[in-house]
C-alpha cells in the first residue's frame, strides 16, 4: 500500500514538473501592439467594404435599435441606408457621400437634402459609425490594453478597451480576420450603444449604381440650408 501511495506521490509531482516546463515554452499572451498592428494592416488593404451592423444606440435623437447598411469604396464614397428600425420612420433612410458632396433621403418627409457632407448626414448614426472606426484604428496605443479573450457568435475574439480624451469603448477583434465585431461606447454626446457586426465582406466589387440615390419621383429635393425646393440631379 505505501509503495502505490509513493508511486502516485511521483506521478503527481512528474505532473506538475512537465506543466511548469510546458508553461515556461507556451506562447506569451497577445498584447495590445500586435492586436493595433493587425487591425491597421487590414484597414491598409482594404479598398471597399460592405457590411450590416446591428446598432443598440441610447441618444437624445434616437433610443432604439436599428440595422445600418454600409458600402464603401475608398477614398471618397459611401452609402448608408436604415434597413431595420425600432423606431419606423428612420427605416429607409438613406445618406450617400461621393467626394465633398451628400444626399440624405429621409423617407418620413419625403424629402432629398443635397449638400456639402459636413453639414447634410445621417443623424447620430453616422457620427458613431465614424467615430467607432477613428477609435478602433486611431487610439494611441498607450491608451488600449487587452482585457481578454471572448467567444462572438462562435468566433474567438480579443476583448480590447479603449480610453481616449475620455470616452470609452470596449472592441471585440475576430482572432482570424483581425476586423472589429462588436463595439460598445460611452460618449459625452453621442450617448451610449454598442454596434454589432451581422456581416462583413472586405474588398468586393461594387457597381458605381450604389453611391447615386434615387429616391421616389414624388421627393422634395432641397438644398442644405432650408432654402426654396428646386431641382437637382442626384447622380
Amino acid at each position: 500500500m505505501g509503495t502505490m501511495k509513493q508511486s502516485r506521490s511521483w506521478i503527481a509531482v512528474l505532473v506538475l514538473v512537465l506543466s511548469s516546463l510546458v508553461g515556461c515554452h507556451s506562447s506569451p499572451k497577445i498584447t495590445a501592439d500586435e492586436v493595433m498592428r493587425r487591425l491597421r494592416e487590414v484597414e491598409a488593404k482594404t479598398v471597399s467594404r460592405h457590411a450590416q451592423w446591428e446598432m443598440d444606440l441610447q441618444a437624445d435623437i434616437f433610443q432604439g435599435t436599428l440595422v445600418l447598411e454600409v458600402w464603401e469604396q475608398k477614398p471618397d464614397r459611401r452609402r448608408l441606408e436604415v434597413v431595420e428600425a425600432s423606431q419606423a420612420d428612420w427605416q429607409g433612410t438613406t445618406a450617400v457621400m461621393v467626394g465633398d458632396q451628400a444626399w440624405l433621403y429621409q423617407p418620413r418627409s419625403g424629402r432629398v437634402t443635397v449638400g456639402p457632407v459636413v453639414k447634410v448626414r445621417l443623424p447620430l448614426v453616422q457620427d458613431v459609425l465614424v467615430w467607432a472606426e477613428e477609435i478602433v484604428i486611431q487610439t494611441p496605443l498607450k491608451q488600449v490594453r487587452v482585457q481578454g479573450e471572448e467567444q462572438l457568435d462562435d468566433r474567438p475574439a480579443y476583448k480590447l478597451v479603449y480610453n481616449r480624451d475620455g470616452n470609452t469603448a470596449t472592441v471585440w477583434v475576430d482572432q482570424t480576420r483581425w476586423v472589429p465585431l462588436q463595439i460598445e461606447y460611452d460618449h459625452p454626446s453621442l450617448g451610449h450603444g454598442r454596434l454589432r457586426v451581422r456581416f462583413l465582406e472586405l474588398n468586393p466589387s461594387l457597381g458605381e449604381e450604389r453611391f447615386s440615390l434615387t429616391p421616389p419621383a414624388r421627393a422634395e429635393v432641397v438644398r442644405s440650408g432650408g432654402e426654396t425646393p428646386q431641382p437637382v440631379a442626384l447622380e
